[in-house]
């Protein structure tokens, strides 16, 4: 195994901070050994391969939300 996680039924936001903390290594790391790292997540989350593809490399990205759409957003809370 690449990564070091205990076996066990994890919460997608327990999930979600295990992605995080690889999507570095998995961006800097040759095409092999992100075959293993892909391989150990998704033995070790029970997520699909693509989806966890798509999330390791959108790790860290700031997305752009239109001004419009903000203002709705703080008017509905």
């Amino acid at each position: 195994m690449v990564i070091n996680i205990p076996e066990e039924v994890y919460t997608m936001k327990a999930k979600r901070s295990i992605i995080k903390s690889n999507a570095e290594i998995y961006k800097q790391a040759p095409r092999r050994l992100k075959k293993e790292i892909l391989n150990d997540l998704q033995k070790t989350l029970h997520l699909h391969r693509k989806y966890l593809i798509t999330i390791l490399n959108k790790t860290g990205e700031v997305y752009y939300i239109p001004l419009r759409v903000l203002n709705w957003l703080v008017t509905q809370l």
